[in-house]
């Protein structure tokens, strides 16, 4: 955030449980595991939202996190990743 000069807010969304570690995971079991981990903040409600994760191997927690912050009102969610993994 500090480098583009965009406000970063850790709070936007927030994990409702704790999950075991999707490295050891398939495609498949990497969806069931993070169904219904995550929760976005009512201040998503009609902001334009970058979600950053570290590595995406399959896309599932980037996903989730951007349906979340939609289902609670965010006008906008783009997901990026640092690296790709498979």
């Amino acid at each position: 955030a500090h480098l583009t000069g965009m406000r970063a807010d850790y709070r936007l969304i927030k994990r409702r449980r704790n999950t075991v570690p999707q490295t050891s995971l398939g495609k498949k079991e990497r969806s069931l595991n993070l169904k219904g981990a995550f929760t976005a903040s009512k201040r998503a409600v009609g902001r334009k939202i970058v979600i950053l994760d570290d590595v995406a191997t399959t896309g599932v927690t980037l996903r989730l996190c951007a349906h979340a912050l939609i289902n609670q009102g965010a006008s906008e969610v783009i997901a990026l990743a640092l690296a790709h993994g498979r």
